[in-house]
């Protein structure tokens, strides 16, 4: 289970715009490589930088690329645009520090060569990736039809035992290569770090709980899913949406108790969280008022709620959650004032002039004596 794309990575494009562009500029000038690669026996945070974005040549500009593709895509829909601009900057820097620490140590001559290319900062998404996807798998070409399926971690371990062995046969021979496998062990190590404290091997530990625990709904069996989602659903605070399947494994059971307080966890955390959340916020009172459970909510949360649909202009939701609230919450204050926004927003945007018709004689059957009754029996008089 990896990372899916829920917009275009703009981020890594951009990497790859930018790297390409400096490459139509410098590749083929030994000259500019010079001036703008890094060069341990003159050393500068410009060069420093600008080494990330130079390459020596067409392939080396190419191979950097794809991998800069495979490995960055995942990590921007995992970490985000910004934390992947900021982990291929640290990690690239932290990888020409690496080349200038330990592999100018092994190799004085190479104090005067300047050192190019993506592949330091890139290691550093590899290391990021490693500890994101650790539990997820692979699948590498092979002759059977499906192909093998490989663990995440022992691939990256492998790649990174290579460059452990490159960087230490290169220790054995004075001039070194042309391969910065110091640079490369550098940036990874770098990525380790900044993933683990960004907390990315929980979340991937997560991720990986979430997708089992909807595998196990999808093949009817939620008790399964109940002992997949304990952990998450036991956190402080329970994740969102880890909830809401918890929810849905305890109606699949036939729990309706469970299943409307789990899915009113749910939605509380979503409405913690961010307007971004909506559709799960809204996922959940729907299942709620399924249930005929609404009121395993606060009123107020339920406000929150429509507000936010009427922040989405999806006025058809905000008229259904404030239904649900008359329904479901018989005596709270401003219930008739409730009534009366409903009914307006029945007549108008949504144009459903019968169901505002209903709910203004409700008022007036319901609320008798109230300003909002006699304000809703002028409008029925007034037709």
């Amino acid at each position: 289970m990896v990372a899916t794309f829920r917009r275009a990575p703009w981020a890594v494009l951009s990497l790859i715009a930018v790297n390409v562009a400096v490459g139509i500029f410098t590749i083929g000038s030994e000259q500019t490589l010079r001036s703008l690669g890094f060069t341990p026996s003159h050393p500068n945070l410009h060069s420093a930088f600008s080494s990330l974005f130079v390459h020596a040549h067409l392939p080396h500009l190419s191979a950097n690329m794809l991998f800069l593709w495979l490995f960055g895509h995942y990590v921007e829909a995992a970490a985000g645009a910004r934390k992947l601009l900021a982990l291929y900057l640290i990690g690239g820097l932290a990888s020409v520090g690496g080349h200038y620490a330990l592999g100018v140590g092994f190799h004085p001559n190479l104090a005067d060569q300047a050192l190019v290319g993506a592949s330091g900062a890139i290691s550093a998404l590899v290391g990021y990736f490693a500890l994101r996807f650790y539990r997820a798998r692979l699948r590498f070409v092979s002759f059977t039809r499906a192909g093998a399926l490989v663990p995440i971690w022992l691939a990256v371990l492998a790649w990174a035992i290579w460059q452990a062995v490159g960087a230490t046969i290169g220790a054995s021979h004075f001039e070194g290569g042309p391969i910065g496998y110091w640079a490369h062990l550098s940036g990874f190590l770098a990525g380790l770090l900044i993933a683990a404290f960004w907390g990315a091997g929980a979340q991937g530990e997560r991720d990986l709980l979430i997708h089992e625990a909807e595998e196990q709904l999808r093949q009817a069996y939620p008790t399964a899913a109940i002992k997949c989602l304990e952990p998450l659903v036991k956190r402080v605070p329970p994740d969102a949406e880890a909830l809401r399947l918890y929810a849905e494994a305890w109606d699949c059971l036939g729990n309706k108790v469970e299943a409307a307080e789990n899915y009113a966890g749910s939605l509380r955390q979503c409405l913690a969280l961010s307007p971004k959340r909506y559709d799960e916020a809204m996922l959940c009172a729907r299942r709620l008022m399924l249930l005929g459970a609404l009121d395993a909510c606060q009123p107020t949360e339920i406000e929150q709620l429509v507000s936010w649909a009427l922040g989405q202009k999806d006025a058809a939701a905000a008229a259904l959650l404030m239904d649900g609230m008359v329904r479901a919450f018989r005596t709270i204050p401003g219930r008739a004032s409730l009534m009366l926004r409903l009914a307006n927003l029945y007549r108008s945007p949504l144009g459903r002039t019968q169901e505002s018709i209903r709910v203004l004689r409700q008022i007036v059957e319901e609320h008798e004596g109230s300003p909002e009754a006699d304000a809703a029996r002028f409008r029925l008089n007034k037709g």
